[in-house]
């Protein structure tokens, strides 16, 4: 009963996510929290570059993107995954760029700190099975 119960909850999930945020911390409290949730693939990439690499070289079925990546911002980013047909929100610790990511295509924006409940929810409401 409980690997029905598991089966039928990791339907309602994607199957593999692509997560970028600069802090290594933060990265991978997030991977921690997708993982638990029972996503088969989670991969962290920390910058543009290789957030642009990774979806190239595998397209993922959801994406989590923080909008400040230290020095420069995910809208590169944004821009491929939507281009491509890729769900993902975007997370930010800082309210005041909210008005200027709003236009990149972001099923939602997560504002940092966001708990466990908060990245299921928007897993579950986006999830490709």
């Amino acid at each position: 009963m409980s690997d029905e119960f598991e089966n039928a909850v990791g339907a309602a999930l994607p199957r593999d996510v692509l997560v970028v945020e600069d802090s290594l911390i933060i990265a991978l409290d997030i991977e921690e929290m997708i993982k638990e949730l029972g996503v088969a693939s989670v991969r962290v990439e920390s910058s543009v570059a290789g957030a642009l690499g990774a979806i190239t070289n595998r397209q993922p079925d959801f994406a989590i993107v923080d909008y400040n990546l230290g020095e420069e911002t995910s809208a590169p980013v944004a821009r491929k995954l939507s281009a491509r047909g890729v769900s993902f929100v975007l997370a930010t610790g800082q309210s005041n760029t909210l008005g200027g990511i709003e236009d990149l295509g972001a099923l939602a924006i997560l504002v940092k700190p966001f708990a466990p409940h908060d990245i299921e929810r928007v897993l579950k409401a986006n999830g490709s099975g």
